[in-house]
């Protein structure tokens, strides 16, 4: 699969993919997150790839540059993060009921075990911690 590095005889595996801030790529990313998780025979939670649509489509609103979608298995703990050029902090918002958008934060809040972000020298990293359950197979990561 392009994009995926996993580490092999580690305890943790990882997969990184490019993203071109499109209409499509929360989408995308989504797809992606779920097609690598599947093949590490995880067992996740639908709401977690609505995490993943949520910090890339923040990137793309946001940002409005490529961005990175990382993630990191390793003991029990899936660790997703985006990475996008944008320097300015993220921030949860307090939308009004009728409010179209500004809810992205709120969502990674409610599901994540924990959030939270990095500056990068050009940019940020966005990150948030799921719980991750093992599949059938019954493989170590």
């Amino acid at each position: 699969m392009s994009g995926v590095e996993q580490q092999s005889g580690g305890p943790a595996r990882s997969a990184n993919k490019s993203f071109e801030p499109t209409f499509e790529a929360a989408s995308e990313a989504r797809r992606y997150a779920d097609e690598v998780l599947h093949e590490w025979d995880v067992v996740i939670p639908e709401d977690v790839l609505l995490l993943v649509a949520e910090l890339a489509a923040n990137a793309v609103r946001h940002a409005r540059s490529h961005f990175e979608l990382s993630l990191r298995l390793q003991s029990g703990s899936l660790l997703v993060a985006v990475s996008d050029a944008d320097r300015a902090p993220p921030q949860l918002a307090d939308p009004a009921p009728t409010s179209p958008g500004g809810r992205g934060l709120l969502i990674v809040n409610a599901l994540a075990t924990s959030w939270g972000w990095e500056p990068l020298p050009e940019g940020k990293t966005v990150w948030a911690a799921v719980h991750a359950a093992r599949g059938q197979s019954g493989d170590q990561p």
